[in-house]
């Protein structure tokens, strides 16, 4: 849980388009938002979009005129979707190099086959 939070989040996803996360602080003051990924194509990249959005009660508010939150939680996105990106690199690198393995055993196993095959006959 990042700094300020509490407790594990409620998060829903839709594979290949969103997620959605409830999130709960503690600092600068108690607040539940819910925080939405959406992921789109773009040619061979995928644009990622975060949102926050939640109630704002008037401490909020109040604090919304005097504190520029993109300065107060900027650099806090720019981590996240930094690590999000290295942990789906990270997840596609994997998962390819599986599927790799698994067409060399399945060519090997077909090759195999075919010689056992031809060796009958």
């Amino acid at each position: 849980m990042g700094r300020g939070g509490r407790g594990p989040s409620k998060a829903d996803a839709k594979p290949n388009q969103s997620v959605t996360i409830k999130l709960e602080f503690l600092k600068p003051w108690e607040a539940t938002n819910t925080a939405t990924f959406t992921f789109s194509p773009v040619g061979e990249n995928t644009k990622t979009v975060w949102i926050m959005s939640g109630p704002k009660n008037l401490l909020a508010k109040a604090a919304g005129l005097f504190v520029d939150m993109n300065a107060m939680l900027g650099a806090d996105f720019e981590k996240g979707l930094a690590s999000l990106k290295t942990v789906v690199e990270a997840d596609f690198k994997k998962k390819t190099e599986e599927a790799a393995k698994r067409a060399a055993e399945d060519g090997a196993a077909k090759a195999v086959a075919a010689g056992t095959e031809n060796i009958v006959q």
